[in-house]
């Protein structure tokens, strides 16, 4: 980030990299890849995995599971859904160059992720449970879920999606009102976060849930979009706490993904 960032794990200076932004990134340099075929979104996007792979250090690492550090520094600080975002990355890549390299790197990255599911198919932010200063929060969930995704989509391996379809139930019932708006957390229901009903768009777009998609949308567009077009932070449990003002990335940039999701995902008759 552009800024200095301290969170109760670590601390990141100015622009120092991260596997979440990196992963956003090359994400979309995959895609400029695959629609121009142009080498140098390909090349930034294998260069984003070596950094992934080679750079940050490895939490946990074993033949078949691994965890890797949100920052390149040695620090403890164990945050799940980062495993599952990069390994919806690589699978990508994978699908596309055969390089079994990336797929046996994802699904140890996705078998840690499956190491920290809870009993009841839910994940912390952080693990050990014990160490997450928050309990089941929405957006988190729903990038550990398309990541699993990610891997189904393009392996085809079905011992997957189980797993995939417990936590989606979860996520539904857990982290979104009746009304289509999103929860903080499973055990707290403010602020509802623009975030948050972004990655519900995208996540049970990709589901073909397009019912509770859809039903998201119309909460967003009627509680959080502003007269300019642009789109509000967070609205809290009073005025006090509501935060109407917009940024660009966290606010319009996921709700312009998430509606062209939502499009894309949309049956065209």
């Amino acid at each position: 980030y552009n800024f200095h960032w301290q969170s109760t794990g670590f601390e990141a200076p100015r622009f120092m990299p991260n596997v979440i932004v990196t992963s956003f990134v090359a994400e979309a340099m995959w895609r400029g890849f695959l629609a121009t075929g142009e080498e140098r979104f390909k090349e930034a996007t294998l260069g984003a995995i070596r950094f992934i792979c080679e750079d940050l250090p490895k939490l946990v690492d074993e033949e078949d599971c691994i965890c890797v550090g949100y920052v390149p520094t040695e620090r403890p600080f164990v945050v799940v859904n980062v495993n599952a975002v990069s390994a919806g990355l690589m699978i990508k890549v994978w699908k596309a160059t055969g390089d079994e390299a990336l797929r046996k790197r994802a699904e140890a990255q996705l078998n840690f992720v499956e190491r920290a599911r809870t009993k009841y198919d839910a994940w912390f932010y952080t693990h050990p449970a014990g160490d997450s200063p928050i309990r089941h929060d929405n957006y988190h969930t729903g990038g550990i879920l398309d990541g699993i995704l990610d891997f189904v989509e393009a392996t085809g391996d079905e011992a997957w999606r189980g797993t995939y379809q417990r936590g989606l139930a979860f996520y539904k019932s857990a982290l979104f009102e009746a009304d289509g708006a999103p929860r903080w957390m499973n055990d707290a229901r403010y602020p509802h976060d623009v975030h948050g009903a972004a990655q519900g768009m995208i996540t049970f777009a990709r589901a073909k849930d397009f019912e509770m998609a859809e039903k998201i949308y119309r909460w967003a567009r009627a509680n959080l979009r502003r007269k300019d077009g642009s789109w509000s932070y967070q609205i809290g449990k009073s005025w006090l706490t509501t935060r109407r003002y917009t940024l660009m990335r966290w606010c319009n940039a996921w709700m312009c993904h998430a509606m062209a999701t939502l499009l894309a995902h949309l049956p065209q008759d």
